[in-house]
């Protein structure tokens, strides 16, 4: 599995030690890639659930994304995923690297230095610069990636709030925004 998975990834490493998968799906397979790579190491990064949903809800993703095309979906599937995420914090323990999208967002270097040491890498200042990097970008948000980490979309459900009541109202009810 982990040969097959590197055959088919080779583009985006260019040679490099260390690659990121982010697609949204991972979480379901967190136990299968520890198996395939055992020293892998599994980044969480929260967001918001407002926000996140909001993001996930605009992007057109290619098959195996129904959940976002609807707000019951989008808290379904947010709802299953927090679940996930509980059994796989329990089964991990420290193999699992946690931070907020809204830390990260308003004071970058602290979170990028705590995510490179529980990575045991060493803090290199082109990390607080993630858009200058080369390489390819192969997620629905390579527009994202190649903007400066800033706060703006922090909150930008809110300017939908009427819309996405619905979505909020079932949130709250499941739970989910105790966080």
């Amino acid at each position: 599995l982990a040969r097959a998975y590197r055959a088919e990834t080779a583009y985006l490493w260019r040679g490099a030690r260390h690659a990121i998968d982010k697609q949204p799906r991972n979480t379901a397979y967190v136990g299968a890639i520890r198996l395939a790579f055992p020293d892998a190491l599994i980044i969480h990064l929260r967001r918001q659930p407002m926000d996140g949903l909001l993001g996930a809800h605009k992007v057109h993703f290619a098959g195996g994304y129904e959940w976002s095309v609807s707000l019951d979906g989008l808290a379904g599937h947010y709802h299953q995923h927090r679940r996930l995420m509980t059994h796989w914090r329990a089964c991990l323990g420290e193999g699992l690297i946690e931070l907020d999208y809204e830390d990260l967002a308003a004071d970058p270097e602290p979170q990028i230095r705590r995510l490179l040491a529980a990575c045991g890498l060493d803090f290199e200042a082109a990390c607080l610069h993630p858009e200058r990097a080369p390489g390819a970008v192969a997620t629905a948000s390579s527009a994202q990636v190649r903007s400066p980490i800033s706060g703006k979309r922090v909150g930008a459900w809110r300017r939908y709030a009427a819309q996405l009541e619905p979505l909020r109202a079932r949130l709250e009810g499941q739970g989910d925004l105790q966080d």
